[in-house]
C-alpha cells in the first residue's frame, strides 16, 4: 500500500480486534465496523498470524490481557 492510496476517500482501515470472548468481539466490531475494516482473533496465536498475514492494512490492534489467569 503507498501514501496516496492511504490518502483515497474510499480507503478504510484495517482494525484487529483480539479478544477469547465471542461477545466482546462482536460488540467491538460493530461499534467499529460502520468506519473500519474488522479483522478477528481469538488468543494471541491467532493475533500474531493475522498481523503477518494483514501486516501492510493494520492500522490498529485492539487486545484484551488477562496476565496470569
Amino acid at each position: 500500500m503507498d501514501r496516496n492510496e492511504m490518502h483515497d476517500p474510499d480507503f478504510r482501515r484495517t482494525v484487529l480486534v483480539v479478544d477469547d470472548e465471542v461477545i466482546n468481539r462482536q460488540m467491538l466490531g460493530q461499534i467499529l465496523s460502520d468506519d473500519f475494516d474488522i479483522i478477528y482473533a481469538v488468543d494471541g496465536a491467532e493475533a500474531i498470524n493475522q498481523v503477518k498475514a494483514h501486516a501492510g492494512r493494520l492500522s490498529l490492534v485492539l487486545l484484551a490481557l488477562q496476565i496470569g489467569r
